[in-house]
């Protein structure tokens, strides 16, 4: 494992994979702050610094970041979630250092100015409207606002129309100030590098940076349960169904993707199998297990016309209860072992893959552990291990059930 870390005196963490046989490097800049950081009345903050981060700097405008960027032949984006905000470049090895000049600049050196916050508010109000018009993007908003219980957990990353629309200058500065700091910084870099140039790269152009991150320990969430209908005019009805989850740095995780992966994350999984091949009730029905540093939910996604939410219910519910109660098959388990390694391996052979897989995991606390390590891992879970899961997450527990679309129509006596 050629995987080596450093802590600067500021307090900027860097990991580093060395890749050989590849032209390519990817650098990562992992921030430790999320939408969970927020204050209600600000949401959508954290997501706003992202979008202005590429609005231009001190030396550089919004296009010729761009240009830069196109010129070098990579490619660069971001991304905000609950819990991190993640800015990447991607180049030939040859221009790293291009990279972290680019990066740096925009981390540290941001116009942030009014005008362009205001401007840029216009666009993620159209993001928001995008995402209302999915229903089903609209319909997971409504659950985890509903299963969280006015947590930071269950607020929409990009916020609210309401609080979009407020943000202004004076909250990004603040938002920035306490939480866009050197320890709260990860650097992840991957491909054709040797790590003590990465070290000598983040020296050089964030060797300066300082201050101290205002984050507080986080508060987990609770889990609410029940049924929940929200009237929308569509088509299809979407049926979210959910229970508690884990942690994703949770022991069982490994069982919990194989158990995923069985019950509803494939073309042959379960619940695809009986509800969409053999029953038709749904064209899209999916399961899947969203983790976060302390909690977590395991959910079932379904689109339905609206006059099948009994049966499509009653065959969920028949779904989990046979696999909480009888468990699953070794069939399934060597299936799920080949789909689950083969998955992993493939989507680690890129240097983008791999960046994202340590900083991810520095990010979250976890031991950054050889892939071979991982899949052994995977290799050694036992039937048993899965059906006690598979129990432990189902069995005799309230689901929380919601349910958009319109309501079916009565039927007259």
């Amino acid at each position: 494992m050629d995987i080596r870390q450093t802590k600067l005196p500021n307090g900027i963490r860097i990991i580093s994979e060395r890749m050989q046989g590849v032209r390519s490097a990817s650098l990562g800049f992992w921030l430790t702050c999320g939408s969970r950081q927020e204050d209600d009345e600000k949401a959508g903050v954290a997501h706003l610094i992202e979008h202005m981060l590429f609005k231009g700097t001190g030396r550089r405008s919004a296009r010729q970041l761009a240009q830069e960027i196109d010129h070098l032949g990579g490619n660069m984006n971001a991304y905000t979630s609950s819990e991190y905000t993640f800015y990447y470049i991607k180049t030939l090895d040859s221009h790293l250092a291009e990279g972290f000049d680019i990066l740096s600049d925009m981390l540290l050196n941001p116009l942030l100015l009014s005008a362009d916050i205001n401007k840029e508010k216009k666009v993620i109000l159209q993001e928001y409207d995008m995402y209302a018009d999915n229903p089903e993007d609209l319909a997971q908003g409504k659950y985890f606002a509903w299963i969280w219980n006015k947590h930071p957990l269950g607020r929409s990353i990009i916020g609210s129309k309401k609080t979009i629309r407020s943000l202004d200058l004076a909250a990004v500065k603040d938002f920035r100030a306490k939480f866009y700091t050197p320890d709260n910084l990860i650097i992840a870099a991957t491909g054709n590098m040797e790590h003590d140039r990465v070290v000598d790269l983040a020296t050089r152009y964030l060797g300066s940076f300082t201050g101290k991150s205002a984050q507080t320990p986080n508060v987990p969430a609770g889990f609410s349960s029940g049924n929940k209908f929200v009237v929308k005019d569509t088509e299809q009805m979407q049926v979210i169904w959910g229970v508690p989850g884990i942690a994703y740095a949770n022991k069982d995780r490994y069982e919990a993707g194989i158990l995923n992966n069985i019950l509803g994350a494939t073309g042959s999984s379960r619940l695809f199998q009986s509800i969409r091949e053999k029953a038709g009730l749904a064209y899209s029905i999916y399961s899947s297990f969203d983790s976060y540093s302390d909690s977590g939910v395991f959910s079932v996604n379904a689109g339905i016309k609206p006059e099948d939410d009994k049966k499509l219910l009653y065959a969920l519910d028949r779904e989990i209860a046979d696999i909480s109660q009888k468990g699953i098959t070794e069939e399934e388990l060597a299936h799920s072992k080949v789909q689950i390694t083969s998955s992993l391996l493939m989507g680690l052979e890129t240097s983008e893959g791999r960046m994202q897989r340590l900083g991810k995991l520095l990010v979250m606390k976890r031991p950054i552990q050889p892939l071979e390590k991982i899949v052994e891992k995977v290799e050694g879970v036992s039937l048993a291990d899965v059906n006690k899961l598979a129990k432990k997450l189902f069995a005799g527990v309230q689901p929380a059930v919601l349910r958009l679309g319109p309501k079916p129509a009565r039927k007259s006596k």
